[in-house]
């Protein structure tokens, strides 16, 4: 349970860093569920665009976890 609260603690600070397109994108995506198409549509941004700022999001998560 405390290394739970740990990576959450640690998930929740790497979020909070992100710069905020970066972090909405990431959390529509990997935590809502949304995909790109209906992210880029809301966010009135490219798809690419969108992919690319998940991509920066998921290295993000992967360093503070590792």
């Amino acid at each position: 349970p405390e290394d739970l609260v740990t990576t959450r603690l640690a998930v929740a600070a790497s979020f909070a860093a992100m710069p905020p397109r970066r972090r909405m994108c990431a959390v529509l995506c990997l935590v809502v569920g949304l995909p790109t198409s209906d992210v880029a549509a809301a966010l009135g941004i490219a798809e690419g665009t969108v992919r690319k700022h998940v991509a920066d999001a998921r290295e993000d998560l992967r360093q503070t976890l590792s």
